[in-house]
């Protein structure tokens, strides 16, 4: 995925619970940063440390301000009194945003990438609202799902079968049902509805820019029917991202 967002993004960051899949992106060669993390709180960490260095920079800027009225009373004086007095240069420590990789760190987004991610976390609203909070207002979240069983098309029945057709998914059957709109597999993976990605969306920030559901990979010959959504990150101030 990296490479193939390289080129249109001005700074690339990747995000895996996986070290290995992490060190794996490193040797791409194609990202500005990658770290090891949880998604959720990983994008919750960048509002922490956008909010830090807005709180430090403005710390800064005051005491550069007291720094140079106190440069020039004592200039005064010192010209008052007939003498020369060189003006001490005021000195500071580097912020957080003028070290190139740190300047990704707490910046907001104006493009997220969730590919086959979704299947592994069930309630959404969380990510969702952690990744409004770090969007920019016009931002999108690309994403994919699989979907339900029951909202897969039917493949057509085979000559001579005289058995139900199956859902078409990675694993039929049922699991443990959320309580709006996925479902747990009995792969491991969550299904989601296109109205509850829809829905969760909107109560995050986000409205729906397009979503269509498919084919969105194939596992051992078989495809698997998903949801592929853009979401667009509203207007107005930063949403609180829920824990």
């Amino acid at each position: 995925m990296g490479p193939l967002l390289r080129a249109a993004c001005g700074r690339l960051v990747g995000v895996d619970l996986s070290a290995g899949m992490c060190g794996k992106a490193v040797e791409r060669g194609c990202y500005d940063l990658v770290e090891v993390g949880e998604l959720v709180q990983w994008l919750q960490r960048q509002v922490e440390v956008r909010k830090e260095d807005g709180q430090g920079a403005g710390h800064h800027n005051q005491q550069q301000q007291e720094q140079q009225q106190k440069q020039q009373q004592e200039h005064q004086q010192a010209e008052g009194r007939g003498t020369q007095r060189q003006e001490r240069q005021g000195g500071g420590s580097a912020t957080r945003s003028e070290t190139p990789t740190s300047s990704v760190r707490g910046a907001l987004f104006d493009l997220l990438v969730a590919a086959d991610v979704l299947v592994y976390i069930g309630d959404l609203e969380p990510l969702l609202g952690a990744a409004a909070a770090a969007a920019e207002p016009g931002a999108l979240f690309a994403l994919s799902t699989e979907l339900l069983p029951e909202e897969r098309p039917s493949p057509a029945p085979t000559s001579g079968s005289t058995s139900s057709p199956s859902s078409g998914g990675d694993g039929d059957g049922f699991g443990a049902r959320g309580p709006g709109g996925y479902l747990l597999q009995p792969t491991g993976r969550y299904a989601h509805s296109p109205l509850y990605i829809a829905s969760a969306g909107a109560r995050a920030g986000w409205r729906v820019a397009a979503l269509q559901t498919g084919v969105i990979r194939v596992n051992a010959g078989r495809p698997i029917n998903g949801n592929l959504a853009v979401l667009e990150r509203l207007g107005g101030g930063a949403a609180e991202p829920r824990g």
